[in-house]
């Protein structure tokens, strides 16, 4: 016969179920409690009697709304956005100011004329931009109206620095004109450019005149369309030859301009170095009644090399 397995109780014996509970004991009554220890009932009867703790929302400064923000960052919140907005700025101005500078060197300028030496095709007063990409890469041209920095001083003493006025006249306003003229924003002063046609260049032969009046350039007599038509020019003789890396200039308006022609007994022989010319006009922009785009002549377009 088999015998079934079964859990044997025999006087004396304790049950075994292979599993042990985790309730408390409870001392039953007339049982012996050991001292500081308190029962099961007296312990849940404490616990009754204490305060029930608020349910409500707990107030902290890190606590967070419903934003996910904790109070202290919505507090720092418009701070960092204005310290991120006066970063940006920063660096928003400086560009500015570093393109204008690389603009200012390397493409355009803006220049103010300051006498009558080229009018009708300029007159005092007008403001022009130059741009300074083709005398470096095509060099200067016959018939082009050039810009060139006045290095043997053919303006001192004739034509005076425009005047500051209003806020330009105090030492601040000094300042800043300086600061706008750097980043070329403002013109710079007259009496540091000149402005006039080139009429020779490299290896040309510039002689005044034929028997007609008339400049010949490599025995070629120019027909000039843009000279001040409210003047016939004099006769200036003049008979002479441009040395490599300099330019023979003369203004339009021949007879009221000091060019080459009146500089032949300088050092310089009235010529100009072609390293001396920041750039070639392309716009009128000021005044108003005067912008425009600056025409090129094909006056010398049948002078030969």
């Amino acid at each position: 016969m088999s015998e079934s397995l079964k859990g044997s109780h025999g006087p004396g014996d304790e049950e075994s179920s292979g599993v042990q509970s985790d309730a408390e004991p409870v001392a039953e009554a007339g049982t012996e409690t050991k001292p500081g220890v308190a029962t099961h009932k007296e312990a849940t009867e404490t616990a009754s009697e204490l305060p029930k703790r608020s349910k409500g929302p707990r107030h902290s400064r890190h606590s967070k709304d419903g934003t996910g923000q904790t109070t202290e960052n919505k507090k720092r919140g418009p701070l960092l956005t204005a310290g991120i907005l006066l970063r940006d700025l920063v660096v928003i101005i400086a560009l500015a100011l570093l393109i204008s500078g690389v603009t200012k060197a390397f493409l355009l300028q803006t220049f103010r004329i300051p006498s009558g030496s080229m009018e009708q095709t300029l007159v005092e007063g007008d403001r022009i931009m130059v741009e300074k990409l083709s005398p470096l890469f095509a060099g200067v041209k016959r018939g082009e109206i050039t810009v060139f920095k006045d290095s043997d001083k053919w303006l001192s003493g004739i034509v005076a620095t425009e005047a500051p006025t209003g806020f330009f006249a105090t030492e601040a306003g000094q300042k800043v004109d300086k600061a706008l003229q750097f980043i070329g924003f403002r013109p710079e002063p007259g009496d540091a450019y000149l402005i006039k046609r080139v009429i020779g260049v490299e290896g040309d032969r510039v002689k005044c005149c034929d028997t007609a009046g008339y400049i010949e350039v490599n025995g070629k007599a120019i027909k000039e369309p843009y000279l001040n038509p409210d003047e016939v020019p004099y006769p200036q003789p003049f008979d002479v030859t441009v040395p490599p890396g300099k330019i023979w200039v003369m203004g339009d308006n021949r007879n009221h301009s000091g060019d080459s022609r009146a500089h032949v007994s300088d050092p310089s022989g009235g010529f100009i170095d072609t390293k001396e010319v920041v750039g070639t006009p392309i716009l009128r922009i000021w005044p108003l009644d005067r912008v425009g785009v600056m025409s090129k002549t094909d006056a010398f377009k049948d002078v030969e090399p």
